[in-house]
């Protein structure tokens, strides 16, 4: 059933099949997260949250449904009920042990909501909860949001001092700030400053395709 699902056209198959289990055996926790993923394949969101519900019924600490229900909120933008259930998987996970976790996932998503809602300073907030010992590629990608943020809040001048203090030995990455820095000129319509920054960019980068 598992792998019919995958194949196009035997969507209402393995539907009926997985239906016809949980009837006879309603505490199949894997058969009904097959059924909620099987919803959302059909874009059933509302559906697939019902099922997502009735294991959290049983087991409100699954961090796994957690998540899952949290994904569907934003999906549908019901930004309350994913930040709902995005602080009940952080306070559940910080009962847990840390490999079983991914609390930088969540707290990105919930600074995501919280900028999608144009509340700058609270999604500022969400990225200092994560802990700055984190590997190198999470923490530029929480400067860089920040530098993003900073530049939404108006404060152009903190947005690019966070981009020139960081450092990289990665070309990917530096070419990363480059586009950023850019990006965030474009938007407060310094056209030419942004084009001063992709022209130092093509320099250092002359087969880069990005800077183009």
């Amino acid at each position: 059933v598992f792998q019919d699902m995958l194949i196009p056209g035997r969507c209402l198959i393995c539907s009926e099949i997985l239906s016809g289990f949980l009837e006879k055996y309603p505490n199949a926790r894997e058969v009904r997260i097959a059924a909620a993923r099987l919803m959302i394949k059909q874009k059933q969101y509302d559906k697939a949250k019902k099922e997502f519900e009735k294991i959290r019924l049983s087991q409100p600490q699954d961090l796994m449904v957690l998540y899952s229900l949290g994904l569907l909120s934003i999906q549908q933008n019901d930004y309350a009920a994913a930040e709902k259930y995005l602080n009940e998987y952080l306070v559940s996970a910080s009962k847990q042990d840390k490999e079983n976790r991914d609390t930088v996932q969540v707290l990105f998503l919930l600074s995501q909501i919280a900028e999608e809602q144009h509340h700058y300073d609270q999604a500022l907030d969400w990225l200092a909860k994560i802990d700055q010992d984190e590997e190198d590629e999470v923490s530029m990608s929480v400067e860089i949001k920040k530098a993003q943020l900073y530049a939404k809040k108006g404060n152009v001048q903190r947005a690019r001092k966070i981009i020139s203090e960081l450092e990289s030995e990665n070309p990917y990455e530096k070419e990363r700030l480059l586009l950023t820095e850019a990006q965030i000129l474009r938007d407060i319509k310094k056209q030419s400053d942004a084009l001063d920054v992709l022209k130092n960019g093509m320099a250092e980068f002359p087969k880069s395709t990005n800077i183009l």
